[in-house]
């Protein structure tokens, strides 16, 4: 009777543990398809002398798009506009993206990561 019951028990828990395993694994996915669509990074615009706060906003739903929002502000534009993002060449916190032939100037503390990661947007979006 107590052996029976402590494998009843065990059989519970297997089948609790398999279930918690499946919906952690439905969660990561469904936290990876998120970042993967949607991502957002405060750093600053940069014109002529001036320093304004920025949110850059990427997003693949409907069309993979990038936007910026500063100094009352937004702008928006397709994947095939942005010609390239790239570090600049002497300031280590500074990056810019060039859309339509014009060069934008940014500053972030973590630069190279959001030109990593805005870098992959762009071959994601290519290839879809």
């Amino acid at each position: 009777m107590y052996i029976s019951s402590i494998h009843t028990n065990l059989k519970h828990h297997q089948n609790t543990q398999r279930n918690i395993a499946t919906q952690l694994q439905q969660q990561r996915h469904t936290l990876l398809q998120a970042l993967n669509n949607y991502r957002s990074f405060q750093v600053s615009r940069l014109i002529t002398l001036m320093s304004y706060p920025c949110q850059i906003t990427i997003s693949k739903a409907p069309e993979p798009r990038i936007k910026l929002k500063y100094a009352h502000t937004t702008d928006s534009f397709c994947t095939e506009d942005i010609d390239s993002v790239y570090m600049h060449p002497k300031t280590h916190n500074h990056f810019i993206i060039e859309v339509k032939g014009k060069a934008l100037s940014f500053k972030a503390d973590q630069a190279f990561s959001v030109v990593t990661q805005l870098r992959q947007f762009l071959l994601i979006a290519e290839v879809n």
